[in-house]
């Protein structure tokens, strides 16, 4: 059987492979927010991981949010990626973390009580 080629005709030695693509297979990606912030999730992504804090299952938060339970899974795979989590206690825990961080940076910048 013949080496394969490279797209220049040149034979790719024994073993070779394709670089890898950053951000792949649970590695960090480079534009990824550090600690996997809150702020990096979409609208909708934000509004499911919200139910998901609040104790609500794939089936309950598909039909608040009028979405298949198959498409809330591939949303939820897709927060724990941006985030960096691996489970919903964690994702709890990774948006109270942040909300608490945000309350405090908006109280600090609201109007002095008085």
């Amino acid at each position: 059987m013949p080496r394969p080629r490279s797209s220049n005709g040149r034979e790719r030695p024994p073993g070779w492979r394709w670089p890898r693509r950053p951000g792949r297979r649970g590695r960090p990606s480079p534009t990824r927010p550090a600690g996997g912030a809150p702020a990096s999730l979409t609208e909708a992504e934000l509004r499911l991981a919200l139910l998901v804090r609040e104790g609500a299952s794939n089936q309950e938060a598909a039909a608040k949010l009028y979405l298949s339970v198959k498409t809330v899974e591939a949303r939820l795979t897709r927060i724990y990626q941006k985030l960096d989590v691996r489970s919903r206690a964690q994702l709890a825990t990774a948006l109270n973390a942040w909300s608490g961080h945000r309350a405090a940076a908006d109280s600090a910048d609201g109007p002095a009580g008085g």
